[in-house]
């Protein structure tokens, strides 16, 4: 949806408080790019027209749907009954004043100068008016009535959640991913193909790698990333058999800096892991692990720095007696030593969804499992103290769940917690809900909708695949008998 904004007279150099132009304008635009972050709304800024600010009504015409002015409110203080600024409701279609903001002239619009308003806080707050949001009664909320104070800065602005859910609730939900074509028939597609991410050269960017079988062996494609595309290099040929239930995973196993892909397998009924370095151009496999411990189909595994020295070790959750248990194989940089950090740690089932990161931020990877709960997502996640998991509920009913959802783990809004990710079906389209961890749970929203097609064999994967310092998605797919790749991007 377009509005279109004007400056009436707030650009005439009559606001008190000695900001210069360039920075009022700064902040109406960080203010309005705020509400377009979470609406589809879109402004667009017009030459103004119309009276000049005053209370006195004007007939609505083709004037612009937001004028910015000041005038005269109630003059200056800080008493809680202090007006700092007026919005004129929006609903009217024949008074010009609808949607018209006055900031107070006789106010202090300086939060450096004693007595001073913060002008970004005000403007977020009755642009919220202006597009048709109401008061909240959260305190902390930039749509409740008080001034708090609550930004430090041009850049600093942003929404709570409440506000969030208010403007969604007029306008509904703007797609914060942006789906991009990356690579087009980069070789061929089957369904038992292996697809990882990591970094494979070191470069800062995630790459792809695709493991499959190559006459009984496992030869490796690696889709570099260029920051917008991928160009696909074979990096190993007949490393070693390749077979169905071999558990390939990638991670930094030997700390050098360069992702390395892992496979564990079953050896004689037991788990025997081979890792394949990464050079930077090629991959050289190595034994790390032979017999240790069980293995059967049904076990997760999972790749993730577990106990914090820099390097990636491997874990594996399994039904023991009908609950979760788990071991990790830490990596000395050159082997594994599996050790036992969970046993009978809440239920476990086939159909749950098991992924690793760092999800309270803390710098040593965790588990999480996603599971149905009554048709619902709920959420566990297996905080590590560095030698042993400890369980905690982060999610509850968190949306439907089912088991052709693909679900992904990532810092997706870059703030140094990993989140969760599900792509699903959606009438045949994939849409995308993140739910963003605080540190002590999780806070789902709605980042992607009919993005591309959905169907159950594609390939989905997360990782920092353009080097901006957030994950994002990218799905590898059947098109034609060659794999094309879609990535999700924040916007």
């Amino acid at each position: 949806m377009t509005i279109t904004y004007s400056y009436s007279n707030l650009l005439n150099g009559n606001l008190p408080g000695g900001l210069s132009n360039a920075e009022i304008t700064e902040i109406i635009t960080e203010a309005l790019g705020l509400w377009s972050k979470y609406a589809p709304l879109n402004f667009v800024e017009v030459p103004d027209s119309g009276p000049a600010p005053s209370d006195s009504s004007y007939s609505a015409g083709s004037y612009p749907q937001i004028r910015l002015g000041t005038n005269y409110i109630d003059g200056s203080g800080d008493d809680s009954g202090n007006i700092l600024a007026y919005t004129y409701p929006p609903y009217s279609t024949t008074d010009g004043l609808a949607g018209d903001i006055h900031f107070d002239s006789s106010e202090t619009w300086n939060p450096s100068l004693p007595g001073g308003f913060d002008l970004l806080e005000v403007a977020v707050h009755e642009l919220g008016h202006a597009l048709g949001v109401r008061h909240e009664s959260a305190q902390t909320a930039i749509m409740n009535p008080d001034y708090g104070g609550r930004y430090s800065g041009l850049g600093t602005a942003f929404l709570f959640q409440d506000d969030i859910n208010g403007i969604r609730d007029i306008y509904g939900t703007r797609d914060l991913l942006s789906a991009q074509r990356w690579g087009t028939g980069q070789g061929g597609f089957w369904d038992t193909q292996q697809w990882l991410s990591g970094d494979f050269n070191g470069d800062g960017k995630d790459d792809l790698a695709k493991a499959f079988n190559d006459g009984g062996l496992a030869s490796i494609d690696v889709h570099l990333s260029s920051g917008s595309d991928f160009l696909p290099q074979r990096w190993g040929t007949g490393q070693g058999g390749f077979w169905d239930t071999q558990q390939w995973l990638s991670g930094d196993f030997n700390g050098d800096g360069k992702d390395d892909l892992a496979k564990a397998f079953n050896d004689g009924g037991l788990a025997s892991i081979d890792v394949h370095l990464s050079s930077g151009s090629d991959f050289l496999p190595q034994r790390w692990g032979t017999g240790q411990g069980g293995f059967w189909d049904t076990q997760q595994w999972l790749s993730g720095d577990f106990n914090g020295d820099g390097k990636d070790d491997l874990a594996k959750a399994f039904n023991d007696g009908g609950l979760a248990s788990i071991d990790v194989h830490l990596s000395s940089g050159s082997d594994f030593l599996p050790q036992r950090w969970g046993t009978g740690q809440g239920g476990f089932w086939d159909t749950q969804q098991w992924l690793s990161g760092d999800f309270n931020g803390d710098g040593k990877d965790d588990l999480a499992k996603a599971f149905n709960d009554g048709g619902l997502a709920s959420i566990d996640v297996h905080l590590s103290s560095g030698s042993d998991f400890l369980p905690q509920r982060w999610g509850t009913g968190q949306g439907g769940f089912w088991d052709t959802q693909q679900w992904l783990s990532g810092d997706f809004n870059g703030d140094g917690k990993d989140d969760l990710a599900k792509a699903f079906n959606d009438g045949g389209l994939a849409s995308i809900d993140v739910h963003l961890s605080s540190g002590s749970d999780f806070l789902p929203q709605r980042w992607g909708t009919g993005q591309g097609g959905f169907w159950d064999t594609q390939q989905w994967l997360s990782g920092d695949f353009n080097g901006d310092g957030k994950d994002d998605l990218a799905k590898a797919f059947n098109d034609g008998g060659l794999a094309s790749i879609d990535v999700h991007t924040l916007i």
